[in-house]
């Protein structure tokens, strides 16, 4: 409970920093801003019953000198077996959620970023993960169809696990995004990110991820998306890797 605390507490005092922040560095007003919310799930009734639950909340603007990403997400699923004597089994199969925030400062064809994320993962055992990476990069593509940042710098990691161990230091952080948009109605996005420990290359976090998303009306969009996280030093007795497939319904307001 403590663990949860803290993160909720800790999520709120990055989102007012971090909106507080990009409200003083650009005074235009806020149309244009890309928002939406994805909302997936699946369940299945019989032998074994399963629930699937998944959310997203995001936003992002382009400026002319700055550029905004904000997201919420959260995943849910659980499965639940009956045994022949009628008993219940049931086994969580994934809890998380994450907050994330990436602000660039264009200089040009480079530009200065903050990238600030928190990560519970019940499964993986993490109560929190709080993110706070500051660094530099530049645009290899930027025109109508395609952009791609390539960026490296510094990130500073907190971490507390449900065994009750914590940690902290100062990493590296080398990551890269390419956004495709193939039409009106379709776009695709792919995205990696290193995080060795400044200490010890051999700890290192590697996240991944690619989506694709067409359009189905004005309002509704599909969304496939699949994420893959490593912790090459995991709590004792978990695996080092989890990787998600997520399929949502994406609204537009």
């Amino acid at each position: 409970m403590t663990g949860v605390i803290k993160l909720t507490a800790s999520c709120a005092v990055l989102a007012l920093a971090l909106t507080s922040a990009g409200v003083a560095a650009e005074a235009e007003e806020a149309e244009g801003w890309d928002t939406s919310l994805a909302v997936g799930g699946n369940l299945t009734q019989g032998n074994s019953d399963t629930l699937g639950l998944n959310a997203a909340l995001t936003t992002q603007r382009d400026y002319e000198n700055m550029e905004y990403r904000f997201g919420l997400e959260g995943n849910y699923g659980e499965n639940t077996t009956t045994a022949a004597d009628g008993s219940d089994d049931t086994l969580k199969t994934t809890e998380n959620a994450k907050l994330y925030a990436n602000i660039k400062r264009k200089l040009g064809v480079p530009y200065l970023y903050s990238d600030n994320s928190i990560l519970h993962d019940d499964l993986a055992g993490l109560d929190y993960r709080i993110i706070v990476g500051v660094g530099g990069g530049f645009y290899a593509l930027d025109d109508a169809s395609d952009k791609l940042g390539i960026e490296g710098g510094l990130a500073y990691i907190v971490e507390e696990f449900t065994s009750g161990d914590n940690d902290d230091g100062l990493s590296l952080r080398v990551a890269a995004r390419h956004d495709h948009i193939f039409s009106k109605t379709a776009k695709c996005w792919a995205s990696v990110e290193y995080i060795p420990r400044l200490a010890d290359f051999g700890a290192y976090l590697l996240n991944a991820e690619i989506g694709t998303e067409t359009v189905l009306n004005s309002r509704l969009n599909l969304r496939l998306v699949a994420q893959d996280r490593y912790d090459s030093e995991p709590p004792a007795g978990l695996d080092e890797n989890d990787l998600a497939i997520i399929a949502a319904l994406v609204f537009k307001p």
